[in-house]
């Protein structure tokens, strides 16, 4: 094995240290003559207390009641369902701005031109105003923790 590597990394109590060398390299600053020994000094030695990270999530986290699970739930599943109604209106207002569009390009229809594009800035108010009901059911649907 001597030769094969050049330098050889040391996990331990969470961190890295390289050293410069082959396993033997690394033996030898480590005063000890096989892998082995290292196992069992690993056993023998007292481990160094490790930090714990500080979390957010440390804070006690409030138990629910089966009954307010499923109030949740139900919740959930009702602004799920208003979501789809108001994606199902959001694509029959754009097929039908759509179809506006192709009418009003034809050259044909230009004498209901003024009624047409009344009707597109009407179809364009409602499509945005759906929109910006679909974007407040889905901040609703991530604040009762399905987002």
């Amino acid at each position: 094995m001597r030769g094969l590597t050049t330098k050889v990394f040391e996990f331990r109590n969470q961190a890295i240290k390289p050293y410069i060398g082959d396993i033997y390299d690394y033996l030898t600053a480590r005063k000890i003559e096989t892998l082995d020994e290292l196992n069992l000094k690993k056993t023998v030695e007292p481990d160094l207390p490790i930090a714990k990270p500080v979390s957010k999530a440390a804070e006690p986290v409030p138990v629910i009641n089966r009954e307010e699970q499923r109030r949740l739930e139900n919740k959930r599943k009702k602004i799920e369902k208003s979501i789809k109604e108001s994606e199902d209106k959001i694509s029959g207002l754009e097929k039908q701005i759509s179809t506006l569009e192709t009418e009003l390009s034809i050259p044909a229809n230009f004498n209901r031109q003024a009624e047409m594009l009344n009707e597109y800035q009407k179809l364009e108010a409602g499509l945005k105003k759906e929109m910006e009901a679909w974007e407040a059911l889905q901040l609703e649907l991530e604040e009762t923790g399905k987002g």
